[in-house]
């Protein structure tokens, strides 16, 4: 089973039609990505920078513009072909190669940042979220920073979602691909530290209900000019104030890690 996912993501990308791109939501997505990351990147300038995925880049904007703009030099993985090529035509500064992130073909230490948005959680096993960050821990530098986001399964429709088989979901048009395993806030901050990690405190990211905004936002994608998506943006990122209530750990679709592997910390 394990390898028939793992085939799939790897022809993943041949497929990118308007209906995941969904340009409207990619822009909201991206944006409150870029905003939590612009409090915890370094300040430039940084020597390399990984991001462990690129359908974001390869199906719309992305973050490399901001990666680019505190680092020399912007690497990006990702197990399909046809995603990588993607990204590296609209984006001909970015390094990009074919690779699992469970089994990274880099040299060790060399990494000031590594950015990995909701990528462990897309295989079927915790097992395989172990194995990515013991990865991820080796090719940071000492002191250098992972910022890292999982599915949040306290939110009950993240749950609900993940109990259903996927094509069903696929056919409903709810998810246009497969999930994966994922853990809680407070287990995943749990196998980080084992994984030798400094883990500052979770926030949690995306409050607005998803599958009613994506929904809104395909039918604006098809609405001329740029007001409807603004608009859009605009009273998506209301819900984030639900960010900061007592409630915020059921209303999130993601919860989000920064973590430092110490200067003087253990290599793997």
């Amino acid at each position: 089973m394990r390898e028939g996912q793992d085939a799939y993501w790897r022809d993943f990308g041949q497929q990118l039609d308007g209906s995941i791109a969904n340009p409207v939501w990619r822009s909201y997505s991206d944006s409150l990505v870029s905003d939590w990351l612009i409090k915890h990147l370094p300040p430039a300038p940084l020597t390399a920078v990984l991001k462990t995925d690129l359908f974001e880049e390869a199906a719309g904007g992305g973050i490399y513009p901001l990666l680019k703009s505190v680092s020399e030099c912007v690497f990006g993985i990702d197990l399909s072909s046809p995603v990588c090529a993607r990204a590296a035509r609209r984006y001909a500064g970015l390094s990009v190669f074919v690779s699992d992130v469970r089994r990274l073909s880099m040299a060790r230490n060399t990494l000031d940042v590594i950015v990995s948005i909701s990528t462990l959680d897309h295989f079927e096993d915790v097992s395989d979220i172990e194995a990515g960050l013991r990865q991820l821990f080796a090719v940071l530098k000492p002191g250098g920073l992972l910022l890292v986001t999982l599915d949040n399964p306290a939110n009950p429709v993240v749950r609900l979602r993940n109990t259903i088989p996927w094509p069903l979901l696929k056919r409903l048009g709810v998810v246009p691909y497969p999930t994966g395993a994922t853990l809680g806030a407070r287990e995943f901050r749990k196998l980080l530290e084992r994984t030798g990690f400094e883990v500052s405190a979770p926030a949690t990211l995306l409050h607005v209900p998803r599958s009613i905004a994506i929904l809104m936002a395909r039918l604006l994608s098809h609405v001329p000019g740029s007001a409807p998506a603004d608009l859009f943006c605009q009273c998506a990122r209301m819900f984030e104030v639900l960010g900061k209530l007592p409630s915020a750990r059921w209303t999130a679709y993601y919860t989000a890690f920064e973590a430092q592997r110490p200067e003087n910390g253990r290599k793997t």
